[in-house]
């Protein structure tokens, strides 16, 4: 059975990486929008590698880019436009607030009594300058409609299984980046 083959079904699994997708033209391309939707129910992912996320308005269905792909990778942010959508995307979590009321006296002065409480409050689970100052190898992974995960990015030559299939590259320095898994074989 080919690798194309999604588990326990005979529908192919294809994906298009469409690597500097705002270059490749400079207005809408008219299908891709077609594309997305018929793509998604037929087993086939367009993956599009942008640097800006604004070119997308350039589209009828900008959120579409987001919405339709079952995995958005996001990694040196550096839009706060951006980083604003990531942290909302991210979603919410509750954290318990401790809240304390002192009593006052007649004469405004702060008397001896006060009383102390919990609250629940909604903070983002991760903030916008969190995306902001993620380190270059790092990025956060969405899946569906999950919060993220945040990863650690590796140079493929770092993983023994990996390298063995690709050759190197000079043009893909080892140098900076951190290694913090290894998959021995």
């Amino acid at each position: 059975m080919p690798a194309s083959l999604r588990a326990n079904t005979f529908e192919p699994q294809v994906t298009f990486l469409l690597d500097e997708f705002g270059n490749l033209s400079k207005g809408e391309i008219p299908s891709i929008n077609t594309a997305q939707y018929l793509g998604r129910s037929l087993g086939t992912q367009l993956v599009t590698f942008v640097q800006d996320t604004s070119i997308f308005e350039r589209y009828r269905e900008p959120s579409a880019f987001v919405t339709l792909s079952e995995v958005y990778m996001a990694w040196s942010v550096r839009d706060t436009d951006d980083a604003e959508e990531l942290s909302k995307r991210s979603g919410n979590c509750s954290v318990m607030v401790e809240n304390t009321n002192l009593q006052q006296q007649a004469g405004g002065e702060p008397g001896a009594d006060y009383s102390v409480g919990l609250s629940e409050k909604s903070v983002p689970l991760y903030r916008p300058d969190e995306f902001l100052q993620m380190p270059d190898y790092k990025a956060a992974v969405f899946f569906k409609q999950n919060p993220p995960i945040m990863a650690d990015l590796v140079h493929y030559q770092s993983v023994d299984a990996w390298r063995d299939y690709a050759a190197s590259n000079p043009a893909i320095p080892m140098d900076g980046v951190p290694v913090t898994y290894r998959l021995d074989s």
